[in-house]
């Protein structure tokens, strides 16, 4: 059993700490420079951000309702890939921040691939990360948020896997309205599709698991190639997703060895189709009929 303590909320516990980032969502989180890690609740007004695509922030009363149930279920959560809440701070009975222990060794998921940027590398990170999802998803809980890469950390030494954003999981019964942002920017927006989540009650299904993953090893595979492309080969429309030309589209999967491909045609439709059914896979099922040479996929026979 993990142990949770619950302590008063006051505005000196932030008097030394350093922002790390206000994001888009409902936290601030901060360094308290002790070896923890504090998300404090943002206003509602705070929270407002038209920008956003997807209007989730009109669930920040739903969300509040099920924050303090969900921290306080981190009790039962016990998965080494997890970082799971090690206090609550509260305000007459209302979260106003939880903390989370400091990982030492550890670089965000974009930062590593950023430093080791080859595509064996990349599958390997993402096997990685499809097993400690299925294992999480068998524990009821879903992580639908992947696509934020500060959301993932890989640990330098040992290439071990955490996943930080415990408020943005879905958690047996109490929902989560993170959905990845990289699923709605880089692929076709699934904000509408009931095979994915239903905004209202904000549960998710575990294939936004899939979908991020999938996406996950789409951008990054994709983007270690972009230096080899000219500045005139390749857009990004209004969404953020990258649209190839489609004779650089091809010169790049037969670049990667997978012309021809089922691989081919899921990377065709991500690219280029206005509407597309979400392959339901994951890293391992990519990558069961091909194998890593020299960068290349190449088709196992």
């Amino acid at each position: 059993m993990n142990n949770l303590k619950i302590r008063k909320f006051n505005d000196s516990i932030l008097n030394n700490a350093k922002l790390i980032t206000r994001g888009s969502g409902f936290f601030s989180t901060y360094d308290l420079n002790n070896g923890n890690i504090i998300k404090v609740v943002k206003s509602v007004d705070d929270c407002y951000d038209s920008s956003n695509a997807l209007f989730l922030y009109s669930t920040y009363n739903d969300f509040m309702d099920d924050l303090y149930a969900k921290l306080m279920y981190s009790t039962n959560v016990d998965l080494s890939s997890i970082i799971i809440p090690n206090a609550i701070y509260l305000d007459k009975d209302i979260v106003r921040a939880y903390t989370v222990p400091k990982q030492e060794n550890c670089v965000n998921l974009d930062k590593f691939i950023s430093l080791n940027n080859n595509l064996d590398t990349i599958a390997s990170i993402l096997i990685k990360m499809t097993k400690e999802i299925r294992l999480a998803n068998k524990n009821n809980i879903n992580m639908p948020d992947l696509g934020n890469s500060s959301n993932v950390l890989v640990n330098t030494k040992n290439k071990s896997i955490k996943f930080i954003d415990y408020d943005g999981m879905q958690i047996d019964k109490y929902p989560s309205f993170c959905i990845s942002s990289l699923i709605n920017n880089q692929v076709v927006p699934v904000t509408r599709d009931k095979r994915f989540h239903d905004i209202k009650s904000g549960m998710i299904t575990n294939n936004t698991d899939k979908l991020s993953l999938y996406s996950l090893f789409i951008f990054y595979s994709t983007r270690t190639l972009l230096n080899e492309f000219g500045s005139s080969d390749y857009t990004f429309n209004s969404n953020g997703k990258l649209i190839l030309k489609e004779s650089v589209f091809y010169n790049y999967t037969k670049m990667i060895g997978i012309e021809n491909t089922e691989l081919e045609d899921d990377l065709y439709r991500l690219f280029y189709c206005e509407k597309i059914n979400y392959p339901d896979t994951s890293i391992k099922k990519i990558l069961k009929t091909h194998y890593i040479d020299n960068n290349r996929f190449i088709k196992k026979y």
